[in-house]
C-alpha cells in the first residue's frame, strides 16, 4: 500500500498545475506526505484512497495566512487533506559538535535517539504554535 500511494503522489505530483503558492511548495510537501506513508500504513491508504495531490495543495494554499505559511501549518494541511483529524508534529535538532549529516535531517528517527550518533539538542517545534 505504501509503495502505491507514494506513486500516485508522484504522478500527481508531476500532473499538478498550481498558483505561485503552490508551486513554491509542492515538492516539499509531496516529500513530507511521502515520509508520513512511509512511517505510517494506515494514512499511505488514505492518500490511496481519498483525494488527489491537487486538491491537497488546494487545502494547503488556504490555509495561507496574509502572504506565507509556516512549514508546520503546510504539512498539518496536507495531512489533514488526506486523513482529517491527524496531528502532525516536527521536531527541529541541533548538533552541537556540528556534524550532522544532510540525511540525519530527514530521519525519522531523531539523531539522539540513533545509537553511536552525538547527542545534541531537540525542540518539538509545535511548542510555538
Amino acid at each position: 500500500m505504501t509503495e502505491k500511494a507514494i506513486e500516485k503522489l508522484r504522478k500527481e505530483l508531476e500532473a499538478y498545475k498550481g498558483d505561485r503558492y503552490g508551486n513554491a511548495m509542492k515538492a516539499e510537501i509531496a516529500s513530507a506526505l511521502e515520509r508520513l506513508c512511509r512511517l505510517e500504513p494506515e494514512f499511505a491508504q488514505a492518500v490511496v484512497e481519498g483525494g488527489d495531490f491537487s486538491g491537497c495543495m488546494q487545502a494547503v494554499t488556504k490555509a495561507i495566512k496574509g502572504n506565507a505559511i509556516s512549514d508546520i501549518d503546510a504539512y498539518c494541511a496536507a495531512a489533514a487533506y488526506y486523513f482529517p483529524g491527524c496531528k502532525v508534529s516536527m521536531t527541529l535538532s541541533i548538533s552541537m559538535s556540528g556534524d550532522i549529516n544532510p540525511e540525519d535531517a530527514v530521519s525519522e528517527t531523531p539523531a539522539a535517539s540513533r545509537p553511536g550518533k552525538p547527542k545534541g539538542i531537540s525542540v518539538d517545534l509545535t511548542n510555538f504554535l
